[in-house]
């Protein structure tokens, strides 16, 4: 397996003011393709997330943080600005299949930061993302099925020795929440997650899951390209 992932990282950051005060500090950090067409098509994918979340911190935060400022320097009291950094990291490579996760916080001082995670899993031969249900043998039968049923024995057992926060009804709400586009691969297997929130309290964080591969080994993909 390659351990080094062959493309930079890119990293840029800005700051959004209002009436000369900071209010909005933006970090990303994204991975740099190569100029290739089938790279090409993953870093339009990847800037297009990108600019998605801009678009909510510059339409969404940076407004309500213009009004905090106001309200603060009416009532003269202290005001923090805003901190919101987008990071990724490969957490698998093994040419031509790469697998990232991308981590959003959203903090100021005295306050719970905001939490996201996203996972995006491409086969760099194709320039197309690979669904999680690629990784199971078409004759494994209902990849869904074993996967949840992975997923509740590990939440069941995290809860009965006490290892972590979360929710007593957590296999119940895994059953209806779980969503096959929340994944992304180690090189100990598959990585499920789940929303800030959805399975215990704050203290809980992201909850992660990690199912082995099939057969101790990452399988060949038979998925066909999605345009």
């Amino acid at each position: 397996m390659d351990t080094l992932f062959p493309f930079p990282a890119k990293t840029w950051s800005k700051t959004l003011s209002h009436h000369d005060q900071p209010v909005l500090n933006i970090s990303v950090q994204q991975p740099d393709f190569p100029d290739s067409k089938k790279a090409a098509r993953i870093q339009r994918y990847f800037n297009h997330v990108i600019q998605l979340w801009i678009t909510r911190w510059r339409e969404q935060l940076y407004p309500a943080q213009c009004d905090i400022l106001d309200q603060a320097s009416e009532h003269g009291s202290t005001f923090h600005p805003l901190h919101v950094e987008l990071n990724y990291i490969v957490t698998y490579w093994n040419n031509p299949i790469f697998s990232v996760r991308l981590d959003v916080t959203e903090s100021r001082p005295g306050t719970r930061p905001q939490l996201f995670c996203m996972g995006e899993t491409w086969d760099l031969s194709t320039g197309y993302p690979l669904p999680l249900r690629s990784f199971f043998p078409k004759k494994s039968g209902n990849w869904r099925k074993i996967i949840l049923a992975s997923l509740k024995n590990q939440a069941d057992q995290q809860i009965k020795s006490g290892e972590s926060l979360l929710d007593p009804d957590c296999c119940q709400i895994i059953e209806r929440t779980f969503d096959p586009n929340r994944y992304y691969l180690t090189n100990n297997g598959i990585a499920i997650f789940f929303p800030l929130y959805f399975l215990g309290p704050y203290a809980e964080g992201i909850p992660v899951f990690v199912i082995p591969f099939p057969n101790q080994t990452l399988i060949q993909t038979d998925s066909e390209p999605h345009p």
